[in-house]
């Protein structure tokens, strides 16, 4: 299930949702998980550039009539951005653009890859109404300080299909009691990157939680029992653990 959160006219949040169904239809127990972000703005003052593995730096200058679509991965933090137009003289609108990656924390967290770690992506966006393609064409990448060394390409494409809503009935139970935490992750990580410097994150040390696992003992913690986030001083500290979490896991 995707969903979208306008935050101002000009930039809306999508947020994928995933759930697995069993052979038999039935939606299986446990299997729902808050999935990677997308973050649409319009002529973004600025975007942050991945450099290298965990470093991003900021790029300004955006060129005018851009979007800037910005990947974020479990815990809303940082992947990848690239601004480009759409283009209006196709057939559909579609929006290009290439740009360079952190490798995905499934390969690394699930699978324990590491053969690479970084991408080298293009991704093209159709739009068709009440679908959209999502084309990839990337090269896994070897980054180790010493230059780039492609390892292999790999192509692919996400078709996403509007369906009924019911259709995705336990994800939006799901998202319905956790949303509004994850609404002020969004705007703590907003009061963090604000285009300032540099981004560098630490690299947990073998054996210890990730930032990702921290901030789900942190949405566990405010959920359970669930505390008030219409409460405006509630809404703040929960922000400025947010914040606090993110901050415990910077290197700069």
């Amino acid at each position: 299930w995707i969903y979208a959160d306008d935050i101002t006219p000009t930039r809306t949040h999508l947020q994928h949702v995933l759930f697995a169904v069993g052979l038999d239809g039935q939606v299986m127990e446990g299997s729902q998980l808050k999935h990677t972000g997308e973050d649409w703005e319009f002529e973004a003052p600025y975007l942050y550039d991945f450099t290298s593995p965990n470093t991003w730096a900021v790029k300004t200058g955006v060129q005018s009539g851009t979007w800037t679509r910005k990947i974020t991965n479990l815990d809303d933090g940082l992947r990848y951005q690239c601004a480009s137009a759409f283009k209006a003289t196709t057939a559909y609108p579609e929006w290009t653009c290439s740009g360079y990656a952190p490798i995905p924390g499934r390969e690394t967290r699930d699978m324990g890859r590491k053969d690479y770690d970084t991408l080298d992506r293009v991704t093209r966006v159709i739009a068709y109404g009440n679908s959209w393609l999502e084309r990839q064409d990337n090269v896994k990448t070897i980054d180790k300080g010493q230059g780039r060394t492609p390892l292999a390409r790999e192509t692919g494409k996400n078709w996403y299909v509007r369906l009924p809503d019911s259709e995705c009935d336990a994800a939006r139970a799901f998202v319905e009691p956790r949303h509004e935490f994850w609404q002020l992750t969004r705007e703590a990580w907003d009061q963090v990157l604000v285009g300032d410097r540099p981004f560098v994150e630490k690299v947990a040390a073998p054996g210890t939680p990730s930032r990702y696992w921290k901030m789900s003992e942190l949405e566990d913690d405010v959920l359970t029992p669930k505390a008030d986030l219409t409460n405006p001083t509630v809404r703040a500290q929960v922000v400025a653990k947010v914040k606090q979490l993110i901050q415990d896991f910077r290197a700069n």
